[in-house]
């Protein structure tokens, strides 16, 4: 009974179950289709969000790239002016004690002078242009302000390096023409150069290159006292340049001179700040 019920039952179960494994084959299919459509907008929308990433990352590089670029530039414009810019006065203020009193002769003063700059001073006497002078080139020190010389602020430099970066750094021309009387044209020229430790023969050559341009080729050994006063203010001029300054400070350097000679000096100092490039204060 047992042995002939078997087949009859097998045969009613698969009938039973092959509709029913239909329906799951079905059913799965339809469960991968349904997934593969799901991957396939998921992979849509990944490569969406992707690409979307990769454009704002590439806008925020050209950003960053023209931010760079403009900051360069920025920063090319700053070393410009830093490296034009040779003398800066900040907030100079100036006060002298006499006779137990405060006399002012300097107040907030702010100056800037750049490279191939030719600036004057004018004013009428005692309104301290040449107390201003002394403080530009380091010879007074102001009651409140700063220095900056070449890009140095010099407000806390001991008395030392200061006369380092005057010898180096800045030629002063004076009213009188202040040179040794006991020395020649060109050996007042050489002075400067030998005290910031030039050899000798190279000084006596740029002091013969100086002296010739200034026109002064054949007043060479002359001691001041046999110089006209244009030839010896001249004679100064080329030793304010001997060692090769940024700045020169020239305090009334034509006073002592007639109307024509006072013209040539200042054309001549005139060409040389523009030639050298260097900056010049009166």
């Amino acid at each position: 009974m047992n042995a002939s019920i078997a087949p009859g039952l097998t045969e009613l179960v698969n009938d039973k179950l092959s509709p029913l494994q239909e329906k799951i084959e079905s059913m799965v299919v339809s469960a991968d289709s349904v997934l593969i459509s799901l991957n396939s907008v998921l992979n849509t929308q990944a490569k969406d969000q992707i690409q979307s990433t990769i454009t704002n990352f590439s806008s925020t590089v050209t950003d960053l790239k023209n931010s760079a670029g403009t900051l360069d530039e920025m920063i090319s414009m700053n070393k410009n002016k830093i490296n034009n810019e040779i003398l800066y006065l900040k907030n100079i203020t100036h006060i002298y004690n006499q006779d137990h009193q405060r006399i002012k002769v300097l107040d907030n003063i702010n100056l800037r002078v750049v490279r191939g700059e030719m600036v004057a001073l004018i004013g009428p006497s005692g309104t301290g242009k040449s107390t201003l002078l002394n403080i530009a080139g380091l010879l007074e020190s102001p009651t409140f302000g700063s220095v900056s010389l070449a890009g140095q602020n010099c407000k806390n430099l001991n008395e030392d390096l200061k006369t380092a970066l005057r010898g180096s750094e800045i030629g002063f021309i004076f009213q009188s023409h202040r040179l040794f009387p006991e020395f020649t044209a060109i050996e007042n020229v050489m002075i400067p150069q030998l005290i910031m430790g030039e050899a000798k023969l190279k000084a006596e050559k740029k002091s013969k290159e100086l002296l010739s341009v200034l026109g002064l080729e054949k007043r060479l050994n002359f001691r001041p006292a046999k110089l006209s006063g244009g030839e010896a203010q001249r004679v100064a001029i080329a030793r304010s340049l001997a060692n090769s300054p940024n700045l020169v400070l020239a305090d009334e350097p034509t006073g002592n001179l007639d109307p024509i000679s006072a013209k040539n000096v200042f054309e001549i100092l005139y060409k040389l700040v523009k030639s050298l490039n260097i900056s010049c204060l009166i």
